[in-house]
């Protein structure tokens, strides 16, 4: 949120929107995903199941809410449909924010698990040198 309020700030962009919201609201609904997956143990099937889930389902809430929100977007299912492809004349297609998106989340979630298991190994370690 801090980064959201310094971009508006320095790129001249109302520090609070109905977009904001949305997408922050959407976050907000990723952690309750995120702490009912985690209920069910960790599985890497799981734990990658969930990103992929996590990126399309904030993927098709933003861009549903862009369509909504934005009147250059024609009504209908047809409108729909360019907001989660081609996106608006003079901007790159949504679909490849989404790809971009996809790969960022992967990326980091690959990282974030090999950081944990590192972490794992050497807590492991230090206690059977303690014991």
């Amino acid at each position: 949120m801090v980064s959201d309020f310094l971009l508006a700030l320095v790129l001249g962009y109302p520090a609070l929107s109905s977009a904001q919201l949305v997408v922050w609201g959407t976050i907000l609904g990723l952690v309750g995903f995120a702490r009912l997956v985690a209920r069910g143990g960790f599985s890497p099937m799981r734990y990658f199941g969930s990103v992929l889930g996590g990126g399309v389902f904030f993927y098709l809430i933003t861009n549903t809410a862009s369509w909504l929100a934005n009147p250059a977007y024609p009504r209908g299912l047809g409108g729909l449909w360019m907001s989660l492809t081609t996106g608006l004349p003079g901007f790159p297609p949504t679909w490849m924010f989404f790809r971009n998106s996809l790969v960022s989340d992967f990326l980091f979630a690959g990282v974030l698990l090999a950081v944990w298991a590192l972490a794992s190994r050497s807590r492991e370690s230090a206690l059977q040198r303690a014991a």
